[in-house]
This record gives structure tokens, sequence and C-alpha cells, in this order.
């Protein structure tokens, strides 16, 4: 029997050792708050015996596997998920995922995130008006619709080229009268589109349609979906009261206090039609974006309570709609 290159063998030990180990990769921390995120990772082998333990290391170490704290997270090939609570505000934290079988452990690649506030309350200057505000991924939006008001139109006038305020069913010119009004408190002001462009305050603006792309991307891929996943993100995106009951689940109007897991409360606002009127007061959420498609007409999205999606739509540029703002 030939006796095999040295080389050669040596290469066979190794390759022979590599296949006890487990493969394991580390997942992307994801729905990060100030003081919590869910972290894990994936065991795609289990090498060449049973598992005996996986999980992460974690802390705030750049190696963790050295400086970290050790958290087993159950057994068996998969994907396997754990949310770290009681971490400290706009701290920067890493971790690694680890699988052991009976002979060896194998290790993932290390991960960070920072942990930042979900959100607060600022105060506009023009009016005083004290407004929620939260992050959603990497963008930071009013929590609540825009009520800056200053003049408002009766629903007949209306224009495609200079800025008109409207309050859900007030019909007269008084900003007072109208902010006296039940609707202006619950669901702010409705705007036709020039004046949507030019009413967010310093520091805010309008959403651009790719920016309203943005904040629902993250919400689909990020778990907020009907059951966890998918496109059907308007319930996580929906307040959690004042829409019209409805019975299909995943539905806006169906069980309602499950709503707004994304804390984004969006209310059925209504809108003011292009020929003036008012109507779908607890069916419609209508939010516009700053792009516009036309010398007609602009881009929105839209909720409605027997819907679970959230839609995209082109209306007339002098019907009036519901204003969330951006941080610049």
């Amino acid at each position: 029997m030939k006796t095999l290159p040295f080389l050669l063998l040596l290469l066979l030990v190794g390759c022979k050792k590599e296949a006890f180990k487990p493969t394991v990769t580390t997942s992307e921390a994801v729905q990060i708050t100030a003081n919590s995120a869910i972290v894990g990772g994936e065991v795609t082998s289990i090498g060449s015996s049973d598992l005996t333990d996986r999980g992460i290391y974690w802390g705030t170490s750049k190696n963790p596997l050295d400086n970290g704290e050790k958290l087993s997270i159950g057994i068996g090939a998969g994907i396997f998920l754990t949310t770290l609570d009681g971490l400290v505000d706009q701290t920067p934290y890493y971790y690694l995922a680890y699988a052991t079988n009976m002979q060896e452990t194998g290790f993932g690649e290390i991960v960070s995130f920072t942990t930042k506030a979900m959100g607060g309350t600022f105060m506009d200057s023009r009016d005083s008006h004290i407004y929620k505000w939260l992050d959603i991924g990497d963008q930071t939006w009013m929590a609540e619709n825009l009520a800056y008001l200053p003049s408002v139109g009766s629903s007949p006038t209306g224009s495609n080229t200079i800025p008109y305020y409207y309050v859900y069913d007030y019909d007269g010119t008084n900003v007072d009268s109208a902010k006296a009004v039940s609707n202006y408190s619950t669901y702010g002001v409705l705007y036709n589109w020039p004046a949507a462009l030019t009413a967010c305050p310093s520091g805010w603006h309008l959403p651009f349609d790719i920016e309203w792309r943005g904040l629902t991307y993250y919400l689909t891929n990020n778990g907020y979906g009907y059951g966890g996943s998918g496109e059907d993100i308007a319930k996580a995106m929906a307040a959690t009261s004042g829409w019209k009951s409805y019975s299909t689940a995943g539905a806006i109007g169906n069980n309602q206090e499950s709503n707004n897991s994304s804390g984004f409360a969006a209310l059925p606002g209504g809108g003011r039609y292009e020929n003036g009127g008012f109507g779908n007061l607890g069916n419609y959420a209508y939010f516009w974006s700053a792009s516009g498609i036309s010398t007609l007409a602009a881009l929105l999205r839209y909720m409605f309570y027997d819907g679970d999606g959230v839609n995209r739509t082109s209306f007339y540029r002098n019907e009036g709609l519901s204003v969330r703002c951006i941080k610049d």
C-alpha cells in the first residue's frame, strides 16, 4: 500500500476536523429600540453529531467571545432568535452566534447594533403645538397627523396651485372656530397638495414617494406583517381605535386593539373631495407624498378599514388629505 504524501494527509485531516464542527451564521439585529433588540442566528449544519447547545455571546465589548455574556437559545438546526432587554439607550452592542455539538463549537461572524430612542415629543414653534415622533428603521416620523392651520377654507373652495387648509366637517373660514371642532383635535388638518408641500415645521418635510417606500419596505421586512411576515402591514401602522369595524382577520377594522405595533398610529381622517364636501371619516386614512406626477395630480398612500395593506395611488392636487411629516 502506498503512503499518502504528507501534505495531502494533513489536508485530509484538516477537512475531517472541520466536518466535526457545526456551521452557524449570525443574524442582523431587528426591531431595535432604546432598550431592546431581537438578535440570533441560524445553524445551517450540525456537523458530525447532535447539537448540545446554541446561542449567542453578547455585550458592549467588540470581542464578545472573550469579554461578553453567553446566552443559550435552545438546541437543534435552523433559525433561533431572542430579545435582549434592559439595554442602555444610545449604546453600541456586539454579538455573535455559536453552536456546539459533542465534538466542537462553531461560530458566526460578529454583528453590531446601537440602541436608540423610539420616540418622544417636540414643539412646533409656529403655534406651540406638541407632536409625538418615533423612529422606524432609519427614518424619524411624526406619530400623529399634522395640525398646522394658518387659515381655513370651506369645502366647496379649492385649487391645484394655491394652498388651502380644511378641517373635516367645518365649512367656515374662522381658524379659532375650526380648531374648536372635535375632528381637528383628533385628526388634525386636511391639506390640498400645494399647502401640504410647505406645511411641515422647520426640520421636517412632506415625505417623498421613495421615503414612503422606505417605511413600508422596512416594516414588511422586519416582521410587522399580519402574522409576522408579508406586505399586510396596515394593522401594524393603524391606530388602535376609531376605525369602522370589520369581521375579517388581518384587516385594520378587525380586533383593533391589536393594531399599531409600529407606533405609527394612522388615523382614518377621511378627506376633502376635489369638487367639495368631506367623506370617508372612520374608513380611510390618506397621506400626501411630495411627489407630483403631473400638473394636476400627486402620489399618496392610503389605508382602509377592510384592508390589510398600505396602498399607493394618485389624487388631484386640489383634494384635502392628511399629512405626516418626516424629519430632514
